[in-house]
């Protein structure tokens, strides 16, 4: 199914917040509109802020959003622990979030 013109748009901005914060900076990407979704959501999550983090639930299933940062955050516990607390709280609505660490 092929994207709307206002998701591409809003995926763009997101894209142009990540740029500006040199979160690609490890990355050899001559072209943005290549960028994986995953890849999007996880350097969203890492460096934007909660504005931005609501946009992805206006792009994304909240299933897709958990996905990658189970895989990607989680799996980075201890350089994202704070971070990952808050999200299961906020975003997850895990209550109980050492027990899920």
């Amino acid at each position: 199914m092929p994207k709307s013109e206002v998701h591409k748009k809003a995926v763009s901005e997101l894209l142009g917040k990540l740029r500006q914060e040199h979160a690609f900076w490890s990355y050899n990407i001559k072209n943005l509109n290549k960028i994986s979704d995953d890849l999007i959501i996880e350097k969203v999550l890492v460096h934007l802020d909660i504005e931005d983090i609501i946009k992805l639930y206006h792009l994304f299933p909240k299933k897709h959003i958990m996905q990658v940062w189970k895989e990607k955050l989680l799996s980075n516990n201890e350089t994202y622990y704070s971070l990952n607390r808050f999200y299961a709280f906020w975003l997850f609505d895990i209550k109980n979030s050492d027990r899920y660490f």
